[in-house]
């Protein structure tokens, strides 16, 4: 081959080699990734992961179940509660779901998922007044249908209140009045509304609190209010005096103070030495 050919023979080497990197052959061509062929499946999210609950009390959860790829079956609501786990407790007690007092409905029940997303609402109660504690319970919630299982959890932490008096006695005479301080303190994230009353007193001793609601937001601590117990100048209803003539007579009442925010109620209780009798 003579030298005047070989340059020419290798620019039209070089010309085919690029035209096959251009043109259709697939092993040069780059990839794209094709999303692959995805099922029917839906998706579940609550409105929430944690609740405060008062004891005996109820609570709702959102659930919204929402349809993705084509998914058109319905599904079925669920759930399972565990007990909070006990320090020191076996294992079989802290994780059991035959003592928890916990109970959930679902309305409705059974639910087929939207694009736009299909709503059931649990409803979580305390009918048999589970003890109230820092450590929450854990509520599974499960939904069943078209093949497909998806779960979620919420915590539930039962709430509470405590309340106390003081002192524990006074002397109330004609025509006076006695206060004693009723202080109520929130648990466990406690937050409401808390009714005041005085129960078992007579009828001739009057009763009165100041303030009354009390009412706790999250950051709230203890609460006093003043119950204030008053007699009058006579005794309408009042039992007959008794001990000896010429000494104060006084009647030992014992009465509760109550504690309510819905069903949730606490009480205690003090006693207040009415006179029935005076000098003579």
């Amino acid at each position: 081959m003579s030298a005047r050919l070989r340059p020419m023979l290798a620019l039209a080497a070089a010309l085919v080699l690029i035209s096959a990197g251009c043109g259709g052959n697939d092993a040069y061509a780059p990839t794209v990734q094709q999303p692959g062929g995805q099922s029917p499946d839906f998706a579940l999210s609550m409105s929430r992961s944690s609740i405060l609950m008062p004891s005996r009390g109820t609570a709702t959860l959102t659930v919204t179940l929402k349809s993705l790829n084509g998914f058109s079956s319905p599904v079925t609501m669920s759930a399972d509660a565990l007990q909070p786990s006990i320090p020191g407790a076996p294992a079989d007690r802290a994780a059991s779901r035959d003592t928890v007092p916990l109970s959930v409905a679902f309305d409705p029940k059974t639910v087929t998922p939207t694009a736009i997303g299909a709503v059931s609402t649990a409803t979580i109660a305390d009918p048999n007044s589970a003890a109230p504690s820092a450590t929450p319970y854990t509520i599974t919630i499960r939904a069943t249908g078209g093949g497909k299982v998806h779960t979620a959890e919420v915590s539930v932490t039962i709430t509470t209140i405590d309340i106390a008096v003081t002192p524990a006695s006074l002397d109330l005479l004609f025509g006076t009045s006695v206060d004693y301080t009723v202080t109520v303190t929130p648990r466990y994230g406690f937050t409401g509304t808390v009714d005041l009353s005085a129960i078992g007193l007579p009828s001739y001793v009057t009763s009165g609190f100041e303030p009354a609601p009390l009412t706790f937001t999250a950051s709230d601590g203890a609460k006093s209010s003043t119950l204030t117990l008053a007699l009058g100048l006579t005794l309408q209803g009042a039992p007959a005096r008794s001990g000896p003539p010429g000494r104060q007579s006084l009647q030992d009442v014992s009465f509760t103070v109550v504690g309510q925010s819905g069903p949730l109620r606490r009480t205690t209780t003090a006693i207040v030495r009415v006179e029935t009798g005076s000098e003579e």
